[in-house]
């Protein structure tokens, strides 16, 4: 009875291995995972950051945004196809039909001749219309544009970039289908009335950055530090807050925490685990694929170890637990 016994956890251990090997004969899910809650709680976002979405019809705005009215009738697109947001009463969205560019791929064209035949397309759009989206092509940061299957859809994105500093979630985007401009949008683009000359160091941005994560120690930085702009809500408009943006690491801690200082107060704006965490599982058959019960049916939900996890960043390798980061 013994040696079966024996034999039998032998048995279970190798199918167990053979399980964690042969990943992709089993189902797997990947799911979030926290840190801990002691950091968790560590996460913090001012009041003033929360900002809420005013976008109204063109009709409703009234006279709020005459500019935007005028804008709409120039681009030809109807008060049902033309939103606003009425903290900057510039277009939060648009649905144009705007030729830009032919219809697909040519015959030879590569899809990076035809993503930069976009993106001079979308450069030329914006400048012409400039009074009448309001927007200073001169904050228009670099145009990227993706290109699906035959070209006949094209995906555009520009961050907004204010004296070569970066507007944190300030970007506009568009969507191209058979040549037309058919989607275009303007995300948290206000009028920028602040100091661009900090009045805190970098130092003492730091300061602030450890007080309030002790009794936790700030380690060597993850990513570089830099003064961002970030948008607020002052009254019935956008505001915005000049802050360093801060990335070092925690000493004994496997997190990527970002902190944003207001570099005119030394004030914290924000802090946050960069980090995704994620769990990878799947399901193990213990000895046997009989469906008895318990050892041939398969137990779901189990944590894949040392599993390489292919990820948009590359590939990672799980922890004990099954447990990595992205």
């Amino acid at each position: 009875m013994y040696l079966l016994e024996h034999e039998r956890e032998r048995v279970w251990n190798l199918a167990f291995v053979i399980a964690i090997g042969a990943w992709g004969l089993f189902q797997g899910s990947v799911g979030l995972k926290a840190q801990a809650p002691a950091l968790q709680a560590k996460e913090f976002r001012h009041a003033a950051l929360e900002l809420p979405d005013r976008a109204r019809s063109v009709s409703e705005t009234g006279a709020e945004s005459p500019q935007s009215r005028n804008g709409s009738a120039v681009l030809g697109v109807g008060d049902s196809a033309a939103r606003v947001d009425v903290l900057s009463g510039r277009f939060e969205t648009l649905l144009p039909a705007y030729p830009l560019v032919a219809a697909r791929l040519a015959t030879g064209q590569r899809p990076g001749q035809r993503a930069e035949e976009a993106r001079v397309a979308f450069s030329t759009f914006l400048a012409t219309f400039r009074e009448e989206l309001s927007v200073d092509v001169d904050e228009v940061g670099p145009i990227r544009a993706t290109v699906h299957g035959d070209g006949t859809v094209i995906q555009l994105y520009a961050p907004r970039i204010v004296s070569g500093l970066p507007v944190l979630g300030s970007h506009i985007t568009g969507v191209i289908n058979n040549g037309k401009l058919v989607l275009f949008g303007l995300h948290r683009w206000g009028d920028v009335e602040i100091s661009l000359e900090a009045s805190v160091s970098v130092s003492d941005a730091s300061g602030a950055a450890l007080a309030h994560m002790a009794p936790y120690e700030l380690g060597p930085a993850w990513g570089r530090d830099e003064l961002v702009l970030v948008p607020t809500v002052e009254g019935d408009a956008y505001g915005h807050r000049l802050a360093w943006q801060l990335r070092p690491g925690i000493d004994g801690e496997l997190v990527s925490f970002e902190f944003l200082i207001d570099a005119h107060t030394g004030v914290l704006l924000a802090a946050k685990d960069a980090n995704a965490y994620s769990e990878a599982k799947g399901g193990v058959l213990p000895v046997t694929n009989d469906g008895v019960s318990p050892d041939g049916v398969e137990h779901s939900g189990w944590p894949m170890p040392f599993l390489n996890v292919t990820t948009s960043g590359g590939m990672l390798t799980t922890d004990t637990g099954g447990n990595f980061s992205t």
